[in-house]
């Protein structure tokens, strides 16, 4: 009878199972990690809010109480001091929000982006009716498969971004549509604004980077939002632009089909 091969401890099968057994540890540790910074970040913007509220609050007061009794540099004074309070309110509702992405689980359903889109643009209709906008928006979307108010998100930040930026003088033009590859299928939101220079592309989607438009309205945060949602649903998102001539943000959620064709087929 042969003898039973003994196992070699340098066997490349051990080998590879033993780096995916520590690789699968250490993707838990880091994601445990992960989730502990943010629920630090959530914790500490949450105990900057009292304080700032508080100098919103005391600012206003002076004004109100005081009004008359103060000259004018004074008045201009605790206005700045109640409008950078005011700001740094924004700024830490955005920071809450960009922390509580992905540490509640959010319910995944068929998603119809063409009704998203008109509740996205509802939102914004005073602002685009005021600049004599002109909106195009593709006929038909796949439906997707993600939480609705993620998509919402995704979608109200870049248009509310686009409208930000047009140019003085062109008429604003703004177009909601799809590209679909071989590969994959994107949405995108294209306007024919300033556009972006390629040294500024990866930065604008870090948080409070708004590059060279720093008199814009925002905290500089929407883009970080659509990042980590997409990230959320291992899609993609990207830039192309050309300065002076617009830009087109582009993203990739999962179709809802590729998820439940599996499904289907059984049942069939």
């Amino acid at each position: 009878m042969p003898k039973k091969r003994k196992k070699n401890p340098f066997d490349s099968n051990l080998l590879a199972r033993g780096k995916r057994g520590v690789a699968q540890q250490q993707g838990v540790g880091l994601q445990n990690h992960l989730e502990e910074l943010e629920r630090y970040a959530a914790d500490i913007a949450h105990d900057l809010k009292g304080p700032v509220r508080r100098m919103v609050e005391l600012a206003s007061l002076l004004q109100v109480d005081y009004k008359g009794r103060f000259d004018e540099r004074a008045d201009r004074y605790l206005g700045w001091i109640r409008e950078t309070g005011q700001q740094l309110m924004a700024r830490i509702e955005e920071v809450l929000q960009l922390a509580r992405l992905g540490t509640v689980r959010e319910a995944v359903e068929p998603v119809d982006p063409s009704e998203v889109i008109r509740d996205v643009l509802m939102g914004c209709a005073e602002h685009i009716a005021r600049q004599g906008v002109a909106v195009r928006v593709a006929d038909g979307f796949p439906r997707l498969a993600c939480n609705h108010v993620h998509l919402f998100q995704v979608l109200d930040n870049l248009v509310r971004n686009a409208l930000k930026f047009f140019v003085e003088g062109r008429a604003p033009e703004l177009e909601v549509g799809i590209r679909k590859t071989a590969d994959e299928t994107a949405l995108f939101v294209r306007d024919n604004g300033i556009g972006i220079p390629l040294a500024d592309r990866e930065r604008i989607f870090e948080p409070f980077e708004r590059l060279g438009h720093k008199e814009a309205a925002g905290t500089g945060i929407g883009l970080a939002i659509v990042k980590k949602i997409v990230d959320l649903y291992q899609g993609r998102v990207w830039v192309e632009s050309e300065a002076g001539k617009g830009t087109t943000f582009f993203f990739t959620l999962p179709l809802y089909g590729e998820i439940v064709a599996p499904a289907a087929l059984k049942k069939g």
